[in-house]
């Protein structure tokens, strides 16, 4: 397919040209000269430099008539402050480009248009009653933003906006979503506690949101909103595994702010934007109510943009260090498995597709591409050699030193780990479990043929 991506440069737009070039799809973008410095874009996308919201009709025309796809990734989030009404500046750089983009779309003959929306509109969606289409801009306008990009969907074009959540990952030169959060907690810093609302978010990484975008591009039809997540999980719940990384206080007392009194700071908050000059997109007391909710989205609809496997990053040594700790620390004889089925969510598959890479090896090939890994998705990731962490004071970094002593004295120690658990003899051992139920050898011992 040719792409045309409004926002190709940017965090998620960058991300989904990547994934599409790695899929064989041809990718074409608009963007301002003004690149991040350091800014990772694949060779492969040309860059036209220019602002495509001043892009002439015929210039407009011309880049339309060339595409499969198109993507909508720019435009500005609930981030932005605006002088009063701010409402007035999303209507600019979110709704009416949205208009006029798909108005030369359809006109082209483009056969898919993936827009770039906001859960807030999915939780306006879901409860009504508590009408943030009134209270908030931001939200008002993405509601409006697809309510305008639908119109143009027809049995010849489809139409897919992906009401993204909270996002984590980065891009050099611009400022992630959660360095607010890590801000907000500062003020804590002299506290024994933390105050946070009782709810919680929706998350996807960088990586998930472009598989979700390039999911759209290829399979969407029709007109029709995703809600868009992978993990949810309640503030408090990461607020533990932010301390833990950030300031290794896995400890951190978290505490439930009542709705009045984060009304109390919203008010505060509102008062500081008025002497600005400034609004927010998001109603800081209007915040208190959102905050509250456990804005958690279902992840069905990330199988029907085609998504239907988890990878997780565990290597070759964190398959044998699992099952040499297993047996000395667990009594137990077991191993991650290369693939399994997912328990908490159906239809979706866990892969390990590291499985047989050395650490050393997924280190230098890190070092080699000058790749630095986030600290903060896990709470043991300070102590993860391939993130960037030592490893020293774990069980763990007990058991690999241990594997490496041995593998000194015997080359064929760890591949013979790794393959002991397949080659168990259930005849040689005295007890085992499947599916739960626990078994002896003693059951079938008189079984004597």
């Amino acid at each position: 397919m040719n792409v045309l991506i409004f926002g190709g440069t940017g965090l998620l737009g960058s991300a989904a040209a990547q994934i599409f070039v790695d899929r064989g799809h041809s990718v074409k973008t608009v963007a301002s000269p003004h690149i991040p410095k350091g800014a990772r874009l694949p060779d492969e996308m040309q860059i036209i430099y220019g602002n495509f919201l001043q892009l002439s009709d015929v210039e407009l025309e011309h880049l339309m008539s060339e595409a499969d796809v198109f993507v909508f990734a720019a435009g500005v989030d609930e981030r932005a402050e605006f002088p009063p009404p701010v409402y007035d500046a999303y209507k600019k750089y979110n709704i009416d480009p949205v208009d006029r983009f798909l108005s030369f779309a359809k006109k082209c003959g483009v056969q898919r248009c993936v827009i770039l929306g906001s859960y807030f509109a999915w939780l306006a969606k879901k409860q009504p009653q508590m009408q943030l289409q009134l209270k908030h801009p931001y939200i008002k306008s993405r509601l409006e933003q697809e309510d305008v990009a639908f119109k143009y969907a027809d049995e010849n074009m489809a139409v897919a906006v992906l009401e993204l959540p909270y996002i984590f990952g980065v891009q050099p030169g611009r400022k992630p979503v959660w360095t607010i959060l890590a801000e907000q907690l500062k003020r804590f810093e002299k506290m024994p506690f933390t105050l946070y609302p009782r709810g919680g978010t929706a998350m996807i990484t960088v990586r998930q949101a472009g598989e979700a975008i390039v999911g759209a591009a290829e399979t969407a039809k029709g007109a029709r909103s995703y809600g868009i997540s992978c993990y949810n999980m309640t503030w408090r719940r990461m607020l533990k595994i932010v301390y833990s990384a950030l300031y290794g206080d896995s400890n951190r007392v978290i505490l439930d702010c009542p709705t009045s009194a984060f009304k109390l700071f919203g008010m505060t908050m509102r008062k500081q934007y008025a002497e600005k000059g400034i609004e927010a997109g998001i109603d800081p007391v209007g915040l208190a109510d959102i905050m509250d909710k456990r804005l958690f989205i279902p992840t069905d609809e990330a199988k029907e943009l085609g998504c239907n496997k988890i990878a997780l990053g565990h290597h070759y040594d964190d398959v044998i260090e699992t099952i040499l700790m297993g047996m000395l620390y667990g009594a137990q004889v077991q191993t991650m498995m290369p693939k399994l089925h997912s328990t908490n969510f159906e239809g979706m598959e866990l892969i390990r597709p590291l499985y047989l890479i050395r650490e050393a090896d997924i280190i230098h090939w890190a070092n080699y591409n000058d790749l630095h890994f986030i600290q903060c998705a896990c709470r043991f990731t300070e102590h993860c050699a391939s993130c960037g962490g030592t490893e020293k004071g774990s069980k763990r970094a007990e058991i690999k030193e241990l594997i490496h002593e041995l593998a000194q004295k015997d080359p064929v120690i760890e591949y013979n780990i790794f393959r002991s658990v397949e080659n168990v003899n259930l005849n040689t051992v005295i007890g085992y479990k499947q599916d739960g139920v626990r078994h002896n050898f003693l059951e079938t011992y008189d079984d004597v043929k």
